[in-house]
């Protein structure tokens, strides 16, 4: 697997991508299991939120697959930073 949402177990039945652009993975009584606005990659979308427990990561290049250098994310102290972490630069 690429890719799984670890939902295995729960009773999940149904996968639905919504028109804000999230993906929702639902069970028979409609409570969401899990959601891809929960776990930003290096995208944001109107109406996706970032919470202290989220981090925004930037891809290695356009298309790719590869986390880049530079993260966006709420400290322990509710400061909104951008990291970057990668070679040093002249």
């Amino acid at each position: 697997a690429a890719w799984s949402t670890n939902t295995s177990g729960t009773g999940a039945d149904r996968a639905q991508l919504l028109d804000t652009g999230n993906l929702v993975v639902s069970d028979a009584a409609g409570r969401t299991l899990w959601q891809s606005f929960d776990w930003p990659t290096d995208t944001l979308l109107p109406g996706q939120l970032i919470t202290r427990h989220a981090r925004l990561v930037s891809a290695k290049a356009r298309a790719s697959t590869y986390s880049g250098y530079y993260s966006f994310y709420f400290d322990n102290f509710n400061i909104l930073n951008l990291m970057y972490d990668g070679p040093e630069i002249n």
